[in-house]
């Protein structure tokens, strides 16, 4: 979604609660993964519009962990 809204809507658009330190924030809400959406994962690596989220994303590939943003919201 971040990638698309930098395409289409304004590129400098910066991410919410999009970091590593979210996920092990919020890990006990986080999903395992399996490879067929690390592979998705992999592909979003590529993105250059998403260069400032590489590491995010490659903690997400290495621990095969997903975190929907929806579960932060239990504790605004």
């Amino acid at each position: 979604m971040l990638a698309r809204l930098r395409r289409e809507i304004v590129a400098n658009i910066m991410p919410l609660c999009m970091s590593i330190d979210e996920l092990k924030r919020y890990s006990g809400f986080a999903a395992s993964v399996k490879s067929p959406y690390v592979k998705k994962l992999e592909e979003l690596r590529l993105l250059p519009e998403l260069s400032d989220c590489y590491d995010c994303i490659d903690y997400m590939i290495k621990n095969m962990v997903r975190l929907e943003q929806e579960a932060m919201l239990t504790d605004m």
